[in-house]
């Protein structure tokens, strides 16, 4: 009993160490299935250290040579102040079908652009996609491998994460409920505990 209790115990107090220094990120994908491209998204953004330069219209679409990815329709706000990768392969711009979210995310790596929803609010969620039927990452001219392009310094730092050639990874429960579990596996051999005396 004296284990199932240091065990929760361990889980709870790492998963509290956890939440404190966790950093936002966007995590960003393209991949094949079932014979298309898909581009997707998700995270939060910090803005501290971006400089916001206006809104701009979005559509979906890739260009491996300036290493611009934009998922989504309608407005976007558009920051610069990122650093990272300037290409992502070798070809033009190609244009996603119509399976596309109604927000807008894009990087554009050869200008230090990000481009957010419009009214972003730091912190708050991002979700974007599109498909690009009947093709291939080589296709479209993008290279396999991770890119990442960070802004921001200290507490304020962020960063988007593209990974082509993966998909995203199956969901995994949230932080807080993996503490819910571990607060109950505290009282579980804290109960045991006293029937055993």
């Amino acid at each position: 009993m004296k284990n199932i209790l240091l065990a929760s115990t361990s889980l709870v107090l790492l998963l509290g160490v956890g939440a404190r220094s966790a950093q936002a990120t966007i995590s960003m994908y393209a991949y094949e299935s079932n014979g298309d491209v898909v581009t997707s998204a998700s995270g939060t953004a910090n803005l501290a250290g971006l400089n916001f330069e206006g809104s701009f219209g979005l559509g979906s679409f890739v260009q491996a040579d300036i290493a611009q990815i934009a998922m989504g329709t309608g407005y976007t706000d558009v920051y610069n102040g990122i650093t990272g990768p300037v290409a992502l392969g070798t070809s033009g711009g190609y244009f996603a079908d119509s399976n596309e979210s109604l927000t807008g995310l894009s990087i554009s790596g050869s200008d230090n652009r990000i481009y957010l929803p419009q009214g972003y609010v730091a912190g708050s969620a991002i979700s974007a996609f599109a498909t690009y039927s009947s093709t291939t990452l080589a296709g479209l001219g993008l290279t396999v491998g991770t890119y990442t392009w960070t802004w921001g310094s200290g507490a304020s730092a962020d960063r988007l994460v593209l990974n082509i050639g993966a998909a995203p990874p199956a969901a995994v429960p949230e932080p807080a409920s993996l503490a819910l579990l571990g607060a109950g596996l505290l009282g579980l051999g804290v109960a045991r505990r006293r029937r055993a005396a």
